[in-house]
Formats: structure tokens, sequence, C-alpha cells
């Protein structure tokens, strides 16, 4: 019958299908079945199998009996004196019987008109085309929330993805996966397996909270997205959900951007990573995500860290089961037990198996039928994982063990109630799947896995907990759930050659609060010969651990010696990592990047490079020397204090002035100025690229000839004790002069650069 059932189903599209057997009555005086005597389990006008394939009834009976005989088919209970009690529960709610008359503790009690009733009560009902509402929740038929979607059907659909402006063709394009969801199965009775008529109708967008439009058709309980819709120019908010056609039940609506990648998020730490071609930090169309990277929470030290936990077979030798041999609770954080009319033992050991998910043990529980250690787990010998304290993810591997099997994994809260329910694939011998569930909640007390609907499975491999690494997907995203609150340091792994360039670097420190979700924790990253770029800061040449002025001199120092150049790839070369933007030339942009950053930092002096807190806060103007004025020494000013000169660094300044020096004496020989580096110096560089570079040592020439001669001179610092090297000028030198002259080494830079680029 069940076969003949499905494929009615089937044929006639339809959700549901039973059987009605009729029964020629035609010539039966009574219109009654014979040899029945009455009471309970005799029914000799009509009969059904409740939760089951069919119904019985002769023909003569009225429409009423097989409206009511029908309500059996979906669990609902008789009514009526000396049939069920009003104590029974079922359905898949397993709602309660409360408009029975047997065993109603109310002495008042009037019954409500249901069609599961008799008499006048049953035909009240069925004319008016209703019922008691716990006779329309025992079959299904209750709306918790009165939205006119039975609770049932009232579970919003999955969605994830990503979405973001496809450049070639100026479209929105989303990709992603939506499925129905299910309500766990209540039922005391039957199968307890979990039912939707909910499909995924229809994709739909909108644009700025505008109508929604359909972007694609499925009908299907579980579709794969790949949208694409126009959308204006500019940056407008997207928003993208799935709806069943029949219930009007929707996903949750996935919000994006237009100026970005954005990506669908959970409860947790969430982010993305991108190739970053430009360096700049910035996530731009065209930058695409980098799959299959590993991130990970790590420690103040930079160390990965562990949470959840698990128990593994194969981590333990064949256990014999005696006492202090077994895995019950080899793991403080999980207590093993094996339940069930069929187990002899409520001990849980690991031992040697064939179907073994991985390595070669599985859990094995003691069997009362066969006086046996089996790796078998059914209905009648399940396995229990109690938590000591309650987490937010269960997933343990269910393994085929035989033909045909199906998994079930079931988790509940301290009260006893069911949470959630994970039912397999039917499984072929060997084959495994993971079964996997989840709250954000935090509140799974216990969980119960075991062969579902008289099949028999192994199980192997329970871990629990929130998982403190994952890799990124498809298109760069990634996401660390179901984490408890706290304080995290997020970490991403990127092999050799490659380098961060968002201005956290490899690692950033959030704080998650309970349930809360923390979005844009996003890695940008260039591959490069990043032997030349320093993989901590990139603006820090000289690896002092600060951006100061320094870092864009030692750049203009090796302009001036050598022109711009291709760098040679594969070198690990001693500082300066002169190599800022990672495009293995050094050229003038790359000091410029550093007297950019210089502008944008706040604060005076050299600037923390690594996340450090800098000086007090000053004009973002006065972006290479303190704003402090000079002090006056004789007919000579001395210009500001400045980590350009300060006395730690008297060594590279006096290689910079020595460069000044040389051409002094070049001066004095007869050339009325240093000689420019010629194009034919650069083989390796185009016509172009030697006039940058050209233009690039005019720059570094065009400081040293306004701010005097290479001669230098002890003074002390204004307010300080503490010598400075200084170059000093002919003549007074005023902190406004000194200023203005670094200013417009800022500028020359600048003018080298190709007239395309922009600092």
């Amino acid at each position: 019958v069940r076969a003949f059932n499905n494929s009615q189903r089937m044929a006639q599209d339809t959700d549901w299908a039973f059987t009605m057997f009729v029964v020629n009555a035609e010539q039966d005086p009574d219109d009654r079945f014979a040899a029945c005597t009455g009471g309970q389990g005799c029914f000799p006008q009509a009969f059904a199998f409740a939760g089951g394939l069919f119904l019985i009834s002769p023909s003569t009976r009225p429409d009423s009996t097989f409206t009511h005989e029908t309500g059996h088919i979906f669990w609902a209970y008789d009514e009526y004196p000396n049939s069920a009690s009003y104590n029974d529960r079922r359905g898949y709610y397993d709602a309660q019987n409360t408009n029975a008359v047997d065993d109603n503790p109310n002495a008042n009690f009037i019954q409500e008109p249901s069609i599961m009733s008799t008499g006048g009560s049953l035909t009240a009902a069925f004319n008016t085309h209703t019922s008691a509402a716990s006779t329309l929740a025992l079959i299904g038929w209750q709306d918790s929330d009165g939205d006119g979607v039975f609770d049932v059907l009232d579970v919003p659909h999955t969605l994830s993805g990503t979405g973001w402006i496809d450049s070639p063709s100026g479209m929105y394009r989303f990709v992603g996966s939506s499925s129905v969801q299910t309500l766990p199965n209540q039922n005391s009775s039957g199968l307890k397996n979990d039912i939707t008529i909910n499909k995924i109708s229809r994709a739909e967008y909108r644009v700025d909270g505008g109508a929604w439009q359909t972007a694609g058709f499925y009908d299907e309980y579980q579709a794969d997205l790949d949208l694409t819709f126009p959308v204006p120019i500019g940056d407008h908010s997207i928003e993208i959900r799935t709806i069943d056609d029949t219930s009007g039940v929707t996903s949750p609506v996935f919000v994006g951007s237009t100026s970005g990648m954005s990506t669908t998020t959970e409860p947790g730490l969430n982010g993305f990573a991108w190739n970053d071609v430009d360096g700049d930090g910035q996530h731009e169309s065209g930058e695409v995500g980098l799959s299959g990277w590993t991130v990970q929470l790590v420690d103040i030290g930079g160390q990965p860290i562990t949470m959840g936990g698990g128990v593994e077979p194969d981590d333990h030798p064949n256990q014999t089961g005696s006492a202090g041999d077994t895995l019950n609770t080899v793991n403080s954080a999980v207590t093993l037990s094996a339940i069930g009319s069929s187990v002899g033992r409520a001990d849980v050991i690991a031992r040697t198996s064939a179907q073994a998910s991985t390595g070669t043990q599985a859990f094995f529980n003691y069997s009362s039928s066969s006086g046996s250690w089996s790796n078998g787990w059914s209905g009648t010998r399940q396995l229990r994982m109690d938590f000591t304290t309650p987490v937010s993810r269960v997933a343990i591997d269910a393994v085929g063990d035989g033909s045909g099997d199906t998994g079930r994994l079931e988790i509940y809260n301290a009260a006893g109630d069911l949470l959630a329910r994970y039912t397999s694939d039917q499984l072929a011998r060997d084959a495994v799947e993971t079964m996997e569930l989840s709250r954000v909640e935090g509140d799974i007390a216990y969980a119960i896995a075991f062969g579902h609907m008289g099949t028999s499975v192994v199980l192997d491999n329970l871990r629990f907990g929130a998982q403190a690494s994952t890799t990124t997907g498809e298109y760069g995203e990634y996401s660390l759930p179901l984490l408890p609150a706290g304080s995290y340091r997020v970490n991403i792994v990127s092999p050799t050659g490659w380098s961060v360039t968002t201005a956290s670097g490899p690692t950033i420190a959030t704080t998650l609060a309970s349930g809360a979700t923390v979005t844009g924790l996003d890695f940008g990253l260039r591959q490069s010969d990043a032997t030349w770029q320093n993989p901590a800061n990139r603006y820090d040449t000289n690896n002092d651990g600060f951006v100061s002025p320094i870092d864009a001199l030692l750049i203009i120092n090796v302009l001036n010696a050598e022109g711009a150049h291709p760098l040679e790839a594969g070198v690990t070369p001693a500082t300066p990592y002169i190599d800022v933007n990672a495009d293995s030339f050094v050229s003038p942009i790359d000091a410029l990047h550093v007297i950019n950053e210089l502008n944008r930092a706040v604060g005076s002096g050299e600037h923390a490079a690594a996340g450090e807190s800098t000086s007090s806060p000053t004009n973002a103007a006065s972006f290479v020397v303190e704003a402090n004025a000079g002090s006056e020494t004789g007919s000579e000013a001395m210009p500001p204090s400045s980590p350009l000169v300060a006395s730690g660094e008297a060594t590279l300044v006096n290689q910079f002035w020595a460069a000044e020096a040389s051409r002094s004496a070049m001066s004095a020989n007869g050339d009325a100025r240093p000689t420019r580096l010629e194009r034919s110096s650069l083989p390796l560089a185009t016509r172009q690229d030697g006039r940058r570079a050209e233009r690039g040592a005019e720059a570094a020439e065009s400081l040293f000839h306004r701010t005097g001669s290479a001669d230098f001179g002890r003074h002390e610092r204004s307010g300080s004790s503490t010598p400075a090297w200084l170059p000093k000028g002919e003549g007074g030198r005023t902190a406004a002069a000194w200023e203005a002259d670094l200013k417009l080494l800022a500028e020359d830079v600048a003018g080298c650069m190709s007239p395309q680029l922009e600092g």
C-alpha cells in the first residue's frame, strides 16, 4: 500500500496520499461490519490506522464518517465516551487530547463540536467546517503566532551566499544556496520524521528598499542560487531572499551593497579575504576573494588556540570494557553511555571496526541479545552524550552498516526538550555522513545518536563545541560561529609570497558579545616578491617599528644613487625595505606612499608601525617635523626637534648628507651642478622609467640645495638636554622654512610620477 500511495502522490503531484478501502454495503441492512461486540478496539462502522496508510469503511456511511477517519490518518484521537483519554498525546506537536470526554478533570466540561466526536457534536462540526482547537492541533493545524501559517510550515528557509558587482557586466551577482527547514517532529508515536511541504519557489531582490522583484524560479526543496540583475550606478543597498509561494514563508534577508563584497553572516566572527591587487588595503570591484585560506583564533603570542572537544575512538587502544577501560568519562567535558531496551551495559568502548569513519576504531555497545560487544547502534541501542556544560555544537559520523541504513542525531536542553534533529541520507555499506547540529544559544545539554527506521549504523568521531579555525569559502568569505562571548584575536595564515595589505595586519583583535554578529574582520592580501617589502608594515622601510620621515628618506637615497629600477627577485636583502607598493620596482611612488601615510597619521614625530599609540596629536600638515618652534643660538636658528635628525638616526643622516658633500665636491671641480643620472645607466628601465628616475634624483637634490651645505653642528634641543644632529643652513633657518622645504620635497616626489598616477 505504501508503494501504491507514493506512486499516486507522484503521479498526481500532491503533498499527501493515502488509500480508502470502501466495502460494498448495498445489501447490508445495518451498514456495519459483522462480529463486533463493542468496546475499545471494536469499530463496526469504519476504522483507520492512526498515522497510517489507509482507512476502511462501508460504502453506505455518510461523508462525515470519511472525514472522521481521515482525522485518524493524521494522528487525531477519538473524543467520544469510552474511547481515547483526555491525557493522551500525539501528533506533530505531541498535542494533548483535551476535548475528550474520558478522564476529563473538569467536572463542568462541555465538549466543543469536533469531527472526532460522535452524534450531534460530530454533525455540528462537519456542517460548520470546524473543530476544537486541541483537535486541530493534533492534526497539525496550529498557528501559534496568528500569521496564517501553520506552525509545522512556519519555519524560515536558510539562505547563504556572497554578492558583489560583477566588473565586466556591471550587474550585481549573488552566488549561494537556500533550502527549506523543518520543525522537529515531537510526536510520541510513529517514526517521528520531520516533514514540510514548503519549497523554494523563487528568489527575489530589491534595491534601496524598493519593490521585490523575481530573480529566479526554482520549485525545489534545496536550490543553488546564481543570480544576476541590473543595479543603478553608484552606491546602493541590495536585499535578497527566497520565498515559498504557497505558504509565504521566506528566508532571512541578505543585505549587501554595491560598494563592495558582502556575504550572509552567522552569529560569531565574520569576514573576507581578498586579493588586494593594488595593495591599498581597500577592496575594490574586480578584486576577487581568496578561497581555501586558513583563518584561526590565536592567543596574544600568536599561537593557535583550541576550543570545544571530542572523543575519538582511535585515540584509545582496543578496550575490554573492564572497570576503567571504557570511553565513558575519558573526556571530562562529556559522559558517554549506551541506552535502550537492547543494551546489556551502559558502558561505551573503542574497538576495531571495518566501518570506522576515521582510522580503524569506532564506538561499541554491549548487546543484551547477543551477549557481546557490537558496533551497531539502532533504535534500541543508542549512544547518549551528556555534556558537563551545555555546548553550541555536536557532530558525529554515521557509517552504513549494511544497505539503506539511516542515522539520526537528536539534541536536547537541560529540561529534556527536543531542540533539533538530524536524519542522514540512506547510507550504503561503509558510506559516511557527518551528522551535525548547532545552537547559537549554546544550550545543548545532551545528545542521542542511533540508527533510524529499524536500521543500524556505526558511530565514530564525536566533536562538540565551537571551532577555533576555518577556511575561506569560494569567494573568500569565512565565519567562526557559535563562539562564547569574549575577546578574540583572528589571524589569517598566508602562504609564502603573500603579504597582508590591510592596516590591521595578519591579526585582528575584536570583542564578541553573547549571541552577537561581528562583521568586517577582513584581510586584504597581495602576492609579490615580498622580500623587498616589510611584511610587518610596508611603510616601515628601516624596520624600526615606527613610520617616520626617515623611511621616505631612505627610498629617496636609493633613487638618488641608483635611480628607479627593478628589484631582484628571490633575494633576502638587509633593510631598507624599499618596495613599499610591492610591485618589484623601486620608484618615487614608494617614497610617496610613505609620505602619504605620514600625512594620514595622527600624532607627532615617529608613529607606531604596528598598532602602538603615538605621541601627542599634531596638525596633519606638519607631517615631517614637530610643530614646536626651534630655539635660537646666536644668529643661527635651530630647526625644531624631528625624528628625521634625532641623535638615534645620526648615522643615517650622516649618510644622507655625505651624498650632498660628494655633490659639493663635484661643483668645486667645475661642475655647475651634480651630474644627473643618464638613461644609459638604467639598462633595465624603459625610457619613461629613466625619466622618472632622473626626476626622482632632482626631487632629492631639491631638498639639499634648499637646506644649505653639508656642514653639521651640535645643538641642544629646545627644552631638552638631548643633543640632535642637525644640518646647518647658511643664515637663519626657522621651523616654517624647514616645514616648507619638506612639503616641497613631497611635491617634487609627486611630480616624478607618471601623469596617470595619483598620490
